[in-house]
């Protein structure tokens, strides 16, 4: 199959992104039922006080920021080993805050507050 889908489905939106990728390939539909209450975040407060780093390759480390996003959880560093583009797919989140690496350069994203 020479389609590929370059990102792990880790949580709800990232699985339901990855099975409308897949069925596009052969150009069948997705049917995918939307749990209750899709427009509400999960609860990630528990998360809130965490110091979180993301340290890996492109592809994880950019599925494992979007399911992070999906708690309104922000991690304090990101670190991807290689590939360039993961820093574009990570700056297009527009996270608050949190920083990414790569061997290329570095990122700042928006800090809250003053």
């Amino acid at each position: 199959m020479p389609d590929i889908v370059e990102e792990i489905p880790i949580g709800y939106r990232s699985t339901i992104r990855f099975l409308e990728r897949v069925a596009e390939a052969p150009g069948i539909p997705a049917f995918v039922a939307p749990p209750a209450g899709p427009d509400r975040a999960p609860d990630g407060s528990f998360l809130k006080s965490r110091h979180i780093a993301i340290i890996s390759g492109p592809t994880r480390a950019v599925s494992m920021v979007r399911f992070l996003s999906e708690y309104n959880v922000v991690p304090r560093l990101v670190v991807v080993d290689f590939d360039s583009s993961a820093e574009e797919k990570i700056r297009c989140l527009e996270l608050p805050a949190g920083e990414v690496r790569t061997r290329t350069g570095t990122y700042q994203g928006k800090t809250q507050g003053t």
